[in-house]
């Protein structure tokens, strides 16, 4: 895994939470709209279990998945934020931030390091190459397998 896809960690955990999320409003939405003359009905012949009943399961499945990810997801922000931490350059430190845990775009980040976009990028460059350089490191696999560790242990 290269400092960029380490990094994406934390944008795609986020991302999948929120679409698990909308996935949980949906499920409720649609039981809240299923009616009592249909909802009383078996829908399984092995066992009595009607609609409703399903819908409930369903639900609580898919919060409890939920929970899961928002472990994940917080325990990848915190090993991201805290192999930053090890960036000997504080503006790279800054990039990667804005860029990876807050999900700045390359304009605001340009502002907010009073340069252009195009600069911008270049110095996200030049980070993700110290970057690398610290994924190498043995500070970064202690961290790595801290939360990795972790991790496991909470699922």
């Amino acid at each position: 895994m290269n400092a960029k896809e380490y990094l994406q960690q934390v944008s795609d955990q986020a991302c999948q939470v929120q679409i698990q999320k909308n996935r949980i409003e949906m499920l409720k939405t649609i039981a809240l709209r299923v009616t009592p003359a249909y909802g009383a009905e078996p829908i399984a012949k092995s066992r009595d279990v009607t609609l409703h009943e399903m819908q409930a399961l369903e639900i609580i499945d898919a919060e409890e998945q939920l929970e899961r990810m928002v472990t994940r997801l917080v325990c990848v922000r915190k090993e991201v934020t805290e192999v930053l931490k090890l960036m000997h350059n504080e503006r790279h430190r800054e990039i990667l931030y804005a860029r990876y845990i807050n999900g700045l775009s390359w304009e605001s980040i340009g502002r907010m390091i009073n340069r252009t976009r195009r600069s911008a990028c270049y110095k996200h460059l030049a980070a993700l190459d110290e970057m690398e350089k610290i994924m190498q490191g043995e500070a970064f696999r202690k961290i790595h397998a801290k939360y990795a560790e972790y991790l496991a242990a909470s699922v």
